[in-house]
């Protein structure tokens, strides 16, 4: 079974509107910077991590939720 991928407004599909693709690569990039983010803060201040994460994080996997809600 061969998929052929499309990369259209920065959302990945496959040739059957398949978002996994997408889904998997959104997933992929927020765990390496939460994982990042972890390393790099020294402390581990609850408060300080949270705000980190609604800065660094959140904004990639709400990116493009709007859009993808539109096409499931």
């Amino acid at each position: 079974m061969c998929f052929v991928l499309s990369r259209l407004g920065g959302v990945t599909a496959t040739s059957h509107l398949s978002l996994s693709v997408h889904t998997h690569n959104i997933v992929a990039k927020a765990h390496q910077r939460s994982n990042a983010m972890y390393r790099c803060l020294l402390s581990r201040n609850v408060s300080l991590l949270t705000r980190a994460f609604l800065v660094y994080v959140r904004p990639l996997i709400q990116s493009t939720t709007v859009l993808c809600g539109h096409l499931n």
